[in-house]
C-alpha cells in the first residue's frame, strides 16, 4: 500500500492538487482538487484498502466505524519529508476520505504573488507596520493562507511566531506551533503561551470563533502586530462576521489596520495561478465602521482591471462578476 499511495501522491503534486479525495460507492473514486477543479486519478485493483492504510498512518481508531476522525502523519517521498491530514466518514454504504497535502508548496515572494502594482505597495506598506490586525478574507480554497506566508516571509529581521491548524508551510526563520486539542493546545491556550516569548509577530492560522477572535484582538492591542485569515465574501462582511463574533467597533477602530479579500485565478494562457484583492486600508475600514459614504474598493473593479490587462481569461471574469 505505502507503494500505491506515493504513487498516488506523486501524481498529485504534479498537477499541482491541494487535496485527494477517495470516495467509495460500490466503486472506488480517486480525484484531487487543481484549483477549482477535480480530476481523476486511475484507480488500481485493492486501492479500496488504502482507506485502512490511511487511518493507521494517521493514529486513528481502526475499530470506529461511525464516528468522522482526522488525523496527520509524515511521508518521506523523493527524498523529501512531507506532512499531510487525513480525515475520513463512514456510513454502512460509503466511505470519503480527504488527503490534504500540506508542506510541498514554496512561499511566493510578494512580487510574483501579486500582479498589480499599487497593491504590492499596499502590502509591503503593512509588512512594515509595528502593531496592529491585518485580515485575509475569502472563500475556501482562495489562497489567502498563501498571501499570509508571503507577506511574513517578506518581514525580515522579525521574531515570528505562529499558531496554526495544520502547519501547511515550514519556515526555518519562524516558530510554527501546531495546534493539538488531544493535548489542550488549542488557539487560546497556544496564544497564552506565545505572548510569554516576546514575539514581534504573530500568525493565527484562522478566526473559526469568539475566542480566537477576542485573543486576536488582546494580541493586537497589546503592541504585536498580528495577521490572520478569516472566512468572508468581502471586506465589508469581513468587519460584519468580527462584529458578529462580539468584537466592539471601539476595538476595531484600534486595532484594524488592513484587511485583504481574495479570490485565486488561473492566468491567461499560463500554468501559473494569481491572487486578485479587494482591499481596504486603514481610512477604508473607519468609513465602513462609522457607516460612512464613500467609494470602497470593489473586487468586480479589479476583475474588470485584470481581464484588460489580459491576466484572466473571459470565462474567470463573467464568472466571478456578480
Amino acid at each position: 500500500m505505502e507503494t500505491r499511495l506515493k504513487e498516488i501522491i506523486s501524481y498529485a503534486m504534479h498537477l499541482q492538487a491541494t487535496d485527494i479525495h477517495f470516495t467509495w460507492n460500490e466503486c472506488m473514486l480517486i480525484e484531487c482538487r487543481v484549483h477549482k477543479r477535480f480530476m481523476l486519478i486511475p484507480t488500481k485493483e485493492k486501492d479500496e484498502q488504502l482507506f485502512s492504510y490511511l487511518q493507521y498512518l494517521s493514529n486513528m481508531d481502526l475499530s470506529s466505524f461511525a464516528k468522522p476522525q482526522s488525523g496527520a502523519f509524515e511521508l518521506e517521498i523523493n527524498n523529501y519529508l512531507y506532512a499531510f491530514r487525513f480525515a475520513i466518514l463512514m456510513t454502512s454504504q460509503h466511505k470519503s476520505g480527504v488527503l490534504r497535502i500540506l508542506n510541498y508548496h514554496q512561499a511566493i515572494p510578494l512580487q510574483q504573488l501579486i500582479l498589480k502594482g499599487e497593491h504590492r505597495k499596499i502590502f509591503k506598506q503593512w509588512c512594515s507596520y509595528e502593531n496592529g490586525l491585518i485580515l485575509i478574507g475569502g472563500p475556501t480554497s482562495s489562497g489567502k493562507t498563501t498571501t499570509a506566508y508571503s507577506l511574513l516571509n517578506h518581514m525580515d529581521k522579525r521574531k515570528i511566531y505562529t499558531l496554526e491548524d495544520p502547519v501547511e508551510i515550514y519556515f526555518d526563520s519562524m516558530v510554527q506551533i501546531q495546534i493539538n486539542p488531544k493535548i489542550s493546545l488549542t488557539y487560546d491556550e497556544g496564544i497564552k503561551q506565545l505572548l510569554r516569548h516576546d514575539p514581534d509577530v504573530i500568525f493565527i492560522g484562522e478566526i473559526r470563533d469568539e475566542v480566537t477572535a477576542k485573543m486576536a484582538i488582546r494580541c493586537a492591542l497589546t503592541g504585536h502586530l498580528v495577521i490572520s485569515t478569516i472566512h468572508a465574501s468581502s471586506c465589508r462582511n469581513m468587519i460584519h462576521r468580527l462584529l458578529d463574533l462580539g468584537i466592539s467597533k471601539y476595538d476595531l477602530e484600534d486595532v484594524l489596520v488592513g484587511l485583504a479579500n481574495q479570490r485565486l485565478f488561473q492566468l491567461h494562457n499560463k500554468q501559473k495561478r494569481v491572487s486578485l484583492y479587494e482591499l481596504y486600508q486603514r481610512e477604508d475600514i473607519l468609513d465602513c465602521l462609522h457607516h460612512k459614504e464613500s467609494i470602497y474598493p470593489s473586487f468586480q473593479k479589479e476583475i474588470a482591471y485584470a481581464y484588460q490587462k489580459r491576466w484572466i481569461s473571459f470565462e474567470d471574469a463573467k464568472r466571478n462578476i456578480v
